[in-house]
């Protein structure tokens, strides 16, 4: 029989980085499984009877997502799942949490029906982590926390659910990690400076577009004009 997942990851990148910040982002206990290629992550999804959270965490583009630098719709990730005599059946919702994979978001509806799920979510923005290493001396004073407070304090609107506050770090010895993500319609870089702040955006500025399954086309001219906003759509069934 089968296995079933609470959330299951499927990683288009093996590197440690990548899974460190997946596992980061979407918890410690998810499920991390690393695929090569699109029939590769078919094969995954497949090989579970039952996801509760299903996150598709490869690169993307305006409806496919990018594995190993090669473009396939989501579309054609959607009828090969659901053309399998045994597919997986995902009973909270998938996110797909790759660059502007929400461009055509009508494609993000059929890989929901595929998979039975009762909402989808993804991005009409190109979608950045990063981390931060704050080195904290085994003796600190007023002096030493200070430049480290400026870049937390800089990078703080940024910060990943759950990560730890300053006070936190401040407290621990030695190497304490925290990771970041942001979201622009017009960067790919991490921001480094003030004006950077301008075109890389927190989760919080992001517009949150919530509709049905049959109107999932009118989401076409937020998601799909070039220069458009940051846009993360929700579709659910009804």
């Amino acid at each position: 029989m089968a296995p079933s997942a609470d959330t299951l990851v499927i990683s288009g990148n093996g590197k440690a980085l990548d899974i460190e910040a997946l596992k980061a982002i979407y918890g410690s206990g998810a499920t991390v499984r690393v695929v090569n290629s699109a029939s590769d992550l078919v094969g995954v999804v497949n090989s579970y009877s039952s996801i509760r959270r299903l996150v598709i965490g490869t690169h993307g583009s305006e409806g496919d997502v990018v594995i190993r630098g090669v473009h396939t719709s989501i579309r054609t990730l959607a009828h090969a799942i659901a053309s399998a005599r045994n597919h997986a059946t995902v009973r909270d919702g998938v996110t797909f949490d790759g660059c502007n994979v929400a461009g055509q978001a009508e494609s993000l509806a059929v890989f929901m029906d595929a998979v039975s799920a009762p909402k989808v979510d993804g991005f009409a923005a190109s979608r950045l982590w990063w981390y931060d290493d704050y080195l904290i001396p085994a003796v600190v004073d007023d002096k030493t926390l200070g430049p480290l407070k400026k870049r937390y304090l800089f990078n703080a609107p940024y910060l990943v659910a759950g990560q730890p506050s300053f006070e936190t770090v401040a407290k621990t010895r030695g190497r304490v990690r925290v990771w970041y993500e942001g979201f622009s319609r017009t960067s790919r870089e991490r921001p480094t400076s003030e004006s950077d702040t301008r075109m890389v955006q927190p989760r919080s500025a992001l517009l949150v577009r919530r509709v049905s399954r049959g109107n999932a086309a009118s989401l076409a001219d937020e998601t799909e004009r070039l220069g458009g906003p940051m846009v993360q759509v929700e579709i659910t069934k009804n």
